[in-house]
């Protein structure tokens, strides 16, 4: 039977697996926000005459978190804990719909930290499991065009291809880039090849005034731009896929450049995946 309850009469099942991580993400809220429940909570009767919530559990956290006064449940009052158990190794599977489901929950968290306290990868290491330099890397991705994005939340584009695709600066040639993944089916090993090669934008010589015509007979030249050197492009790739990060040469100047996401631990997991260690 569906019915609509207040909120406050739901609660997480204590029979959830421990150490799994429950949480809702910003698509799910928006979801909600747009389109409201797919499907009623599953709950049944628990201690002190709340409600023990089985499934849809990011579904029930973004509606706390949204402020909904009621939400839809099923209720199976006649569910042992047997069926129970099987119900929520399934609710509370925990998981994300895609890399940048995963990314944009991992930069909210980041964000919503006590007054005072620094966003910190190693607090969010702790809380997720998960190594400072993969969520450096899962982060990277939301640096990615918008559409690039969207293609690798559809499964279009790899998470492997997608990091490959952050080390490229320019949105547009990400795009283009992302159009040829989709189009010609490139592999992880062909991306890489086709990312490594020198881009072809040196300027061509203008052409001489016409004779006859008023523009000054004197023309200044145009300065081709200057190309990196293909080693140079190689060892920025290579440098870019170990820590999942852009990684930039300015021969001109003598400086290396590492774009991160904005705090310490973050440079601090780039520095682990290089062995470096305090």
């Amino acid at each position: 039977m569906r019915d609509f309850v207040p909120i406050d009469q739901l609660a997480l099942s204590e029979r959830r697996p421990p150490g799994v991580l429950c949480s809702d993400t910003p698509r799910v809220r928006r979801r909600l926000r747009e389109f409201g429940f797919a499907r009623p909570i599953p709950v049944r009767p628990g201690r002190g005459g709340r409600l023990e919530v089985l499934g849809e559990v990011r579904p029930y956290l973004a509606a706390l978190r949204l402020g909904l006064p009621r939400v839809p449940v099923r209720v199976l009052d006649q569910l042992d804990d047997a069926e129970a158990d099987r119900l929520i190794s399934i609710g509370y599977a925990g998981g994300f719909e895609d890399p940048i489901d995963e990314a944009e929950f991992y930069a909210e968290r980041l964000a919503d930290v006590p007054p005072g306290t620094r966003p910190s990868i190693s607090r969010m290491a702790r809380l997720t499991g998960k190594g400072r330099s993969y969520l450096s890397r899962t982060l990277a991705l939301l640096d990615l065009h918008p559409a690039v994005q969207d293609h690798v939340a559809a499964g279009r584009i790899s998470r492997a291809q997608a990091r490959h695709l952050v080390t490229v600066r320019s949105m547009s040639r990400q795009r283009a880039l992302a159009d040829r993944i989709i189009r010609e089916r490139l592999s992880e090993r062909a991306l890489a090849r086709l990312i490594a090669k020198p881009s072809s934008r040196t300027s061509q010589p203008q052409r001489p005034p016409a004779t006859g015509s008023s523009a000054s007979p004197v023309t200044a030249p145009v300065v081709a731009q200057a190309s990196k050197d293909p080693d140079t492009l190689r060892l920025e790739r290579r440098v870019s896929e170990l820590i999942g990060l852009p990684f930039e040469i300015d021969s001109e100047l003598g400086v290396c450049r590492i774009r991160y996401f904005g705090d310490l631990d973050m440079l601090s997991g780039v520095l682990e995946r290089l062995g470096y260690s305090e």
